[in-house]
């Protein structure tokens, strides 16, 4: 039984640390889709962010879900094509609000050479 306790002391310790973030991780989500509907190609839901799992769909002629990930993940931006032309992106506790500006300039860039 002593193992099972500091297991969840740990647990505990990770989830206080956690929770405390959380507003900054969904701030940093809301920001994401605010930047991401100004862009065009992408199409994002506009419906309150609360978590901080962001779906968009690419809708620009000559790109797709695969091809923008792709595309991305060569400018270091990491989302995941989610059938058709639904794409995931997700914000975490190591995301920064400096992190999503740099994420949208990617965007952008990907976005301007496909003249989308």
């Amino acid at each position: 039984m002593r193992q099972a306790g500091v297991i969840a002391a740990a647990v505990l310790w990770r989830w206080s640390r956690w929770w405390t973030g959380w507003p900054r991780i969904t701030r940093n989500a809301a920001a994401l889709v605010a930047g991401l509907a100004k862009l065009p190609g992408i199409e994002v839901d506009h419906v309150p962010v609360v978590t901080d799992i962001v779906y968009f769909r690419v809708c620009g002629p000559g790109l797709d879900a695969r091809d923008l990930a792709a595309k991305l993940k060569d400018l270091g931006v990491l989302v995941s094509p989610s059938g058709g032309n639904r794409v995931r992106a997700v914000t975490n506790y190591h995301v920064t609000a400096e992190d999503i500006q740099m994420v949208l300039m990617a965007f952008r860039a990907v976005l301007q050479d496909e003249n989308v």
